[in-house]
């Protein structure tokens, strides 16, 4: 395996939530640490435990007394510091080095990303809870600003437990010329944690084949489109199979489908019981941000693995 790749963090930042059930995302973290210590015993891990929380009411209770203030501060935080300690018990008894913080932040994804380039981490993991198409419209909640401006690879982690069997699937959209660096990196990842967690690796590729449904009078001198879309399916799976070359075991099961990546996505993975994706995230115009996001925005709400996200 090689040394440095996308998925052999050694720095890891884990967002937790105060009071709440975290067991879904430290059943990740263990199996994934535990998997990387097979893989290099030698190499050093670090784990940061991180709950960013914020109270109003605190703040409102104390308009004009600064001192008391800090105090009432102080006292929140330790309650939340000594509880992370408590949380990381667990994980140090497994041999897993672990390190505790307590953060005061207002937005929340704000502070978390503050620590995460104070500390570098090189992998965030934070547990993600479904949200409503019209509280996404009206209020972005902090994983979507996450994906959009997190440098490190992200890891939304659904609040369900893994079975003993895990997949992990890579979403790539390679060119017919040659494969870009963006999806060997995904693919890459992607086998990393084939191997460390471990699990079975599936590739999966949404291809538009042609642009019918524009308009009925260019459909209807579409005549060849059957042999159009033919070629292009053809045409699709020389580059998949030209990206998959050499960088994936034989049995590794590819998923080459025709639709909108943003349609079928969700479908593939519930279909294969996906436990894990990992995509691509492309900066894009805060115009683009609000009316169509990118792909793994668009299919957060949607697709129940968990998501990870690397630019």
């Amino acid at each position: 395996m090689r040394r440095g790749s996308s998925m052999q963090p050694r720095k890891i930042l884990v967002s937790l939530e105060y009071a709440r059930d975290n067991s879904a995302i430290l059943q990740r973290l263990t199996r994934f640490a535990q998997g990387l210590g097979t893989d290099d015993p030698a190499a050093e891990l670090a784990v940061l435990l991180v709950v960013v929380d914020y109270s109003d009411g605190l703040e409102r209770s104390y308009p004009f007394d600064k001192d008391a203030l800090a105090r009432a501060r102080s006292g929140f935080l330790k309650a939340r510091q000594k509880w992370l300690e408590n949380q990381a018990q667990g994980l140090r008894a497994q041999g897993i080095p672990v390190e505790v913080k307590a953060c005061w932040g207002k937005p929340k994804y704000v502070a978390l990303l503050e620590v995460a380039s104070e500390w570098e981490a090189d992998l965030i993991m934070k547990t993600t809870y479904q949200h409503s198409a019209l509280r996404r419209a009206l209020l972005t909640p902090g994983d979507w600003h996450l994906i959009r401006k997190t440098h490190a690879p992200l890891w939304l982690v659904r609040d369900v437990p893994w079975g003993t069997h895990v997949s992990v699937a890579a979403c790539v959209d390679p060119s017919p010329e040659s494969p870009s660096a963006r999806d060997e990196r995904l693919l890459a990842a992607a086998h990393d944690l084939a191997v460390l967690l471990p699990a079975e690796l599936h590739v999966i590729h949404a291809f538009e084949p042609a642009p019918t449904g524009l308009l009925p009078e260019f459909d209807a001198l579409m005549d060849n489109s059957e042999t159009i879309r033919h070629e292009v399916e053809a045409q699709q799976r020389e580059a998949i199979d030209h990206l998959l070359a050499g960088r994936v075991e034989p049995g590794t099961r590819l998923h080459l489908e025709e639709g909108e990546a943003v349609d079928l996505l969700p479908d593939i993975t519930a279909r294969e019981s996906i436990d894990l994706v990992v995509l691509g995230a492309v900066a894009r115009s805060p115009l683009e941000r609000v009316l169509i996001g990118s792909t793994a925005e668009q299919i957060l709400d949607e697709i129940t693995s968990d998501l990870l996200v690397i630019r």
